[in-house]
């Protein structure tokens, strides 16, 4: 019975572990793309942005869990001119970089094309600074992350992949210089386009 049971659970585990093994373990993915900063508010008032070009950049470690979950840490920085502050001018930036945790399913097609969902956690941290001033606030606070894009294959190593993200905290404390506590809600979209390479 029991080498029943020990043959059972060796072919269990090397099924697995071919499955495992038939796809790429581990990938590294960059990434960069435009970004929009919406519904942001620094010491209760309204913060509004200049449109601006490649707003948002990435580099992600991953580890495929199976053949439609996977896992990452990501580095990212995002960048935001100020136009103004409750409708009165402004010339400033807004800067933010993050370390995330994201757990990712993706869904395959025949065609070599997948959808990808997920959700991260993680670390923000920011600085306002106004540069008539010369002035700044920084801070950090705990961070969440939307994910919902696509990857489609370019050779059996190499993808291209295009995601739209969006993160958000809504208790970020600043303080600098001549600034003391003023809370930020903080909610950055960004569309960016990257390439995977699978080891």
């Amino acid at each position: 019975m029991n080498k029943k049971i020990m043959s059972l659970l060796v072919l269990i585990i090397l099924s697995f572990s071919s499955q495992a093994f038939s796809q790429s373990i581990f990938y590294i993915k960059g990434a960069l793309g435009p970004s929009s900063q919406k519904d942001n508010s620094f010491g209760g008032a309204n913060v509004d942005y200049n449109l601006s070009g490649i707003g948002a950049t990435s580099l992600i470690f991953g580890l495929n869990i199976g053949p439609q979950m996977s896992t990452e840490i990501e580095f990212s920085g995002r960048k935001a001119n100020i136009d103004s502050i409750d409708g009165s001018a402004w010339d400033g930036d807004l800067d933010s970089s993050s370390i995330l945790f994201n757990g990712l399913y993706k869904y395959p097609f025949s065609n070599g094309f997948s959808f990808v969902a997920g959700l991260g956690f993680g670390v923000l941290s920011a600085e306002i600074y106004d540069a008539v001033a010369d002035d700044f606030a920084d801070g950090s606070s705990f961070a969440a992350q939307f994910i919902i894009g696509g990857e489609a294959s370019i050779t059996e190593q190499l993808d291209f992949t295009f995601e739209y993200k969006k993160l958000s905290t809504v208790d970020l404390e600043l303080s600098g210089p001549t600034i003391y506590k003023e809370n930020m809600s903080y909610h950055s979209g960004a569309l960016m386009v990257g390439l995977k390479y699978n080891f």
